[in-house]
């Protein structure tokens, strides 16, 4: 008896995974460690990024209100997760107490824009900061595009990690 040659269109591969939780676990894990150091790259950066506007301003500092409004949170998912602010003044005309309330509350006014993501948002919190910058004053916007290379490049070294 001549038994019938079946043609099958596809080949079939039969692979059984029987641990997914425990893959699933390891990519959650590399993905918390991953977003863990963009945190710290963040926050190294935002850093740097103060302190060249706090030390290289060039506007004149009467209320010390402009130079305490300077400042950086690093936020995961809407939370703020670390940040940097210092009010800084002799309290001779005043003590940056309102530059530093108006720059938390511009930060966090930004964050809430961004509920689903990583973020660093440095921050001059005075309303007056661009008309500052607009008269050829150094205040903060030229500051961060100078390290934005930077922070692409190391954002991009972990992915050789």
């Amino acid at each position: 008896m001549i038994s019938p040659i079946l043609y099958r269109p596809y080949s079939m591969i039969n692979i059984r995974i029987t641990n997914m939780p425990d893959i699933l676990k390891k990519i959650e894990q590399d993905f918390i460690n991953i977003q863990n150091m963009v945190v710290d790259i963040f926050y190294e950066e935002g850093l740097k990024i103060v302190e060249d506007a706090r030390l290289n301003g060039t506007y004149l500092n009467h209320t010390n209100n402009l130079i305490s409004s300077i400042g950086f949170v690093v936020a995961v998912n809407g939370e703020i997760v670390k940040q940097n602010f210092k009010r800084t003044g002799d309290g001779k005309d005043d003590d940056g107490t309102e530059g530093l309330r108006r720059a938390k509350e511009l930060v966090n006014e930004i964050i809430a824009d961004y509920p689903q993501s990583v973020s660093l948002v440095v921050v001059a919190g005075m309303g007056y900061a661009l008309a500052v910058e607009a008269n050829g004053r150094v205040v903060l916007t030229g500051i961060p595009q100078k390290r934005v290379p930077e922070i692409k490049r190391r954002i991009r070294s972990l992915s050789k990690k």
